[in-house]
C-alpha cells in the first residue's frame, strides 16, 4: 500500500548513509489480472460479467521482469525489516564502478528539459535524451 510504501522510505532515510544505496522490499509481486478483479468487486461488480478484463500485452518500454540489483551487487538485510542495503560484491566477481560527472550531464539535459530558444532542436528530443543517459550510464539501457 502507499501508506507502507512512505514509511519503508522514511525508515530507510533513518537507516541510510550518504552514498549508499538501499532496497525496499514490497513483499512478493501482484498479478495485475488479481489487482484489476479485487477493484472490480471493491466497486460491488463482477469481474467478466459486469465489466470485462481485456488483456493487451506489453506496451513499449514495458516488462514483466525489472532487475533490482546488477551482477555485481549483492541485497543485505539490515536492521531495519523490509530494507536492503545493496552492496558492491568483492573479489574477481566485481567491476570497477565509474563516477558520474552530474554537472556535466545536468548541463546537457538542460536544453533538452528547459527550451533554450538558441538549442530548440533539443527541447524534449527523447533520442538525444536516451543517448546522454547510455553515455552517462553505460550499465542500463535507454531504449
Amino acid at each position: 500500500t502507499i501508506p507502507e510504501a512512505c514509511s519503508l522510505v522514511l525508515e530507510a532515510g533513518g537507516v541510510g548513509k550518504n552514498g549508499a544505496l538501499y532496497l525496499l522490499d514490497m513483499g512478493e509481486p501482484v498479478r495485475i489480472k488479481s489487482m484489476a478483479e479485487q477493484m472490480i468487486r471493491f466497486y460491488g461488480y463482477e469481474p467478466e460479467i459486469d465489466i470485462k478484463i481485456e488483456t493487451i500485452g506489453l506496451r513499449a518500454g514495458e516488462r514483466l521482469n525489472e532487475h533490482l540489483w546488477s551482477d555485481d551487487e549483492n541485497p543485505v538485510p539490515t536492521k531495519q525489516n523490509k530494507i536492503l542495503k545493496i552492496e558492491q560484491k568483492t573479489g574477481a566477481q566485481a567491476s570497477p564502478r565509474g563516477t558520474l560527472d552530474l554537472v556535466g550531464i545536468t548541463k546537457k539535459l538542460r536544453p533538452i528539459c528547459q527550451f533554450d530558444p538558441e538549442k530548440e532542436g533539443e527541447y524534449r528530443n527523447s533520442t538525444l535524451l536516451r543517448s546522454i543517459l547510455n553515455d552517462a550510464i553505460p550499465a542500463l539501457s535507454f531504449p
